[in-house]
């Protein structure tokens, strides 16, 4: 099938126009002045595609710097939060070690205030019983030494001892002993002497009371002030280890 004259003029004129050459000049030259377009537009397009690939590279690469900066920032932060994790675990295990060992020290002293305390009380149980019954027998023979050192000294000479008889007596009880039941086993010794020195001394005081009545006074006084002293001492005493309960 040949090609018609007619449509083929028609086009090489459009492309002279649209190449903005003459219509009428050759066909060969508006082929060979198309393709030299088309070749300078190809170049055109190979230089902006090149363009265009620098610019999404330099993109490119500047997205990725970016991306690797923050990747490197964020696992710098991540071994600070570890290396800090790593350090609080250790506060924390050695918090509870000195928790357990506080809890196990504050037990321990608690049993050990307990059985102390438990001790205490019973100390405190056989001191009131023994006291009530029983004293020292090496402090009773103290008392008795100096009672009958200070008979023997108002035997010998009475009228320069017998003003301060009882008050002698009485520091000597006080240093000696501090327990009503040593005073009352030494009063039969101390009642004897008493007699023999009433014979040599005389009879009966200003107020009209005999040297062994006044005696007695003293001792009874006596008696009650170490037995109220001894109470008080017991009462406080359990007082204070009942204060001590953890």
């Amino acid at each position: 099938m040949s090609p018609n004259p007619q449509i083929t003029r028609t086009l090489f004129t459009e492309l002279a126009s649209h190449l903005q050459i003459d219509a009428e000049d050759h066909p060969s030259n508006i082929l060979q002045e198309a393709i030299r377009k088309v070749e300078d537009l190809q170049r055109k397009y190979s230089t902006l595609q090149a363009k265009h690939d620098a610019l999404q590279d330099q993109e490119y690469s500047t997205m990725i710097i970016a991306t690797v900066s923050r990747i490197e920032a964020l696992e710098l932060r991540i071994e600070t939060l570890r290396s800090e994790h790593d350090r609080l675990c250790t506060l924390l295990e050695d918090e509870d070690r000195s928790s357990e060992n506080q809890s196990l020290t504050s037990q321990r002293l608690r049993e050990e205030f307990k059985t102390l305390r438990e001790d205490r009380m019973a100390m405190d149980e056989r001191f009131t019983v023994s006291s009530e019954s029983t004293c020292s027998e090496s402090t009773s023979v103290t008392v008795r030494e100096v009672l009958g050192g200070l008979m023997e000294g108002l035997v010998k000479e009475p009228d320069t001892t017998q003003r301060n008889t009882l008050d002698f007596i009485t520091q000597s009880l006080t240093k000696a002993a501090g327990d009503d039941d040593i005073v009352s086993s030494t009063a039969t010794s101390q009642e004897s002497q008493e007699r023999s020195l009433e014979k040599k001394t005389g009879g009966t005081t200003d107020e009209g009371k005999t040297r062994r009545d006044r005696k007695a006074d003293a001792l009874s006084s006596m008696q009650c002030f170490w037995h109220n002293k001894r109470r008080d001492a017991v009462l406080q005493n359990r007082y204070y280890w009942s204060r001590l309960d953890l």
